[in-house]
């Protein structure tokens, strides 16, 4: 039953992640064994200088879930705009994958590069090659452990939607309760900042009381795998944060199978997630505009380019979502 659960959430994903893509008739894509999605779109200029005939490389650490989607769509779209092309590359999570792919994207001289940098020093050095070849960079999402090799940081203000997360589930609960934490992959940035987040609020509140914290990696079927068990070993949990929706999820999920209603949320706002808290099954998740980062990122390597001073970071907007304005957000 809870394989089947799994899958059922996980078809849910896709079919979820498949409504954010599009085509059009100036566009294809092809996955190669690579990782390489090629985008092609923008019609080729005869002056070298101009926009329209720069190429991007867009730097994805794992296969894209609904979040890197909506970055990922987003960035070709405001590219097109621009009659500049975009090219996507995959990680799958493997450093040495990722770090080749930026050095053909060296080698070919690509403009600008804007990278989801699979771990934050990981891939420090193929960076740093790329800068000293004149390419524009920025980090997306996750940034790298040295800034001054990226003209600009994009990115979601991790710590911030995480402490908003748990403001909320805190006065939800009164301000007291026993409470338990899903992490993210331990190490990355994201869980490092979300942690963060989570305890500049937890401060504030001496009554609620983290009984468990675990990393759930990111996944749905091991996020359900550890609630399962926290289950068993306690019969007075209040709420589970998931630093993910995927991962809040998989908490609902074992819930849902136990018979157990628990406060739950997540972050990311994505579709499935939505559709939970508008039913009231899940708490609240936090929207963090995958879509703006997928725009901005593009707008400021193109102001790098042209000559522009940009900003060391742009952030987008956070906002917890809930019963009440779920539907504004889906």
């Amino acid at each position: 039953m809870k394989k089947l659960a799994v899958i059922l959430l996980s078809a849910a994903m896709v079919l979820a992640m498949a409504g954010c893509q599009g085509n059009t008739e100036k566009e294809t894509k092809e996955q190669t064994d690579s990782g390489k999605v090629s985008e092609e779109g923008a019609e080729s200029a005869s002056d070298d200088n101009s926009k329209e005939s720069r190429r991007y490389a867009l730097f994805l650490a794992s296969v894209p879930n609904e979040t890197t989607t909506s970055i990922r769509d987003q960035a070709i779209e405001t590219a097109k705009g621009m009659g500049i092309s975009v090219e996507v590359f995959i990680g799958n999570d493997e450093q040495a994958t990722q770090v080749a792919q930026i050095e053909t994207c060296i080698t070919e001289g690509y403009d600008g590069l804007m990278i989801e940098p699979i771990s934050s020093d990981g891939c420090l050095s193929v960076m740093k090659s790329a800068k000293e070849a004149g390419i524009a960079m920025v980090t997306v999402m996750q940034d790298c452990s040295d800034p001054s090799l990226v003209s600009a940081h994009i990115g979601a203000d991790h710590e911030g939607a995480a402490a908003l997360q748990m403001k909320e589930v805190c006065e939800a609960l009164g301000g007291k309760g026993k409470i338990a934490i899903i992490d993210g992959v331990m190490g990355s940035t994201g869980q490092i900042q979300l942690t963060a987040g989570y305890e500049s609020v937890l401060k504030d509140y001496p009554e609620i009381e983290v009984v468990e914290e675990q990393s759930g990696n990111w996944m749905i079927d091991e996020a359900m795998d550890i609630t399962e068990t926290w289950l068993q070993k306690y019969d007075d949990l209040d709420a589970i944060l998931g630093q993910s929706d995927q991962m809040a999820l998989g908490a609902l999920q074992a819930c849902k199978d136990a018979g157990v209603t628990i406060n739950i949320s997540g972050r990311d706002a994505q579709t499935a997630a939505l559709k939970e808290v508008e039913a009231g099954n899940m708490f609240g998740t936090v929207s963090q505009s995958a879509y703006q980062m997928g725009d901005m990122a593009v707008k400021v390597i193109t102001d790098v380019l042209d000559g522009k001073s940009v900003d060391d970071k742009y952030f987008t907007e956070n906002a917890f979502v809930t019963k009440d304005n779920a539907a504004e957000y889906m």
